[in-house]
């Protein structure tokens, strides 16, 4: 069964591609799209404080200013729909407490069966200024956005991540000025367009005994 699973996976990753332009007919189901992002939900992060916040976009008039904030890339305004990965800027020793209190709550432990723990947490907090916390938060967020992409994948469904944009203006579209959270990057959502001359270009990686080292 796990030879299959990594079968799927390598399959699923090797038609993956970053499409320039999708099938603005074509949309996604809802279904679809929730199976997705309840994987993306479930992505690992550092110490499990999931930094995180998901803002999922199908109304084609936001789609479109958040097009012109993104440069004007096709993707924003033919993908069926746009995530937008958020990180949250203010992970402090409050933060760590809500976790911990989430974590007794679903494991039915108490407080101070993980007060070790928590103090681990805090102490590494306290050790970081908050522009580095801000960069190792954000990484996580990565990390969800890796999950993301490979789930899309499995489904057949394609995900292109972006990075160009101007992330001050997303979250003013967003209305995230003020909140916890400030736009990293987005994900377009969506069917490949016939009319994507990339999609037809083999995939180039580099060769795996180049990539990996096995002790």
């Amino acid at each position: 069964m796990n030879m299959d699973i990594e079968k799927t996976l390598t399959h699923a990753m090797q038609w993956r591609k970053s499409v320039k332009m999708f099938d603005a007919e074509k949309k996604v189901l809802q279904a679809d799209v929730d199976d997705i992002l309840d994987c993306s939900v479930l992505s690992p992060s550092s110490f499990g404080l999931e930094p995180w916040k998901f803002v999922v976009i199908s109304d084609d008039d936001v789609k479109a200013q958040l097009g012109h904030a993104g440069y004007d890339q096709k993707q924003f305004t033919t993908a069926s729909h746009i995530v937008v990965m958020c990180v949250h800027t203010a992970v402090d020793e409050g933060y760590v407490d809500e976790m911990v209190e989430r974590v007794c709550t679903v494991r039915g432990v108490t407080l101070e069966s993980l007060e070790e723990y928590s103090q681990m947490i805090k102490g590494m907090i306290r050790n970081k200024s908050k522009e580095e916390i801000l960069q190792w938060s954000i990484h996580q967020v990565y990390l969800a956005t890796g999950v993301l992409l490979s789930a899309a994948a499995l489904k057949s469904i394609d995900a292109s991540p972006m990075e160009g944009l101007d992330a001050k203006k997303f979250d003013e579209i967003l209305d995230l000025e003020g909140s916890n959270y400030q736009t990293v990057m987005a994900v377009a959502l969506g069917f490949r367009s016939s009319q994507d001359a990339y999609v037809a270009r083999e995939k180039v990686r580099r060769s795996r005994d180049v990539v990996i080292s096995e002790i």
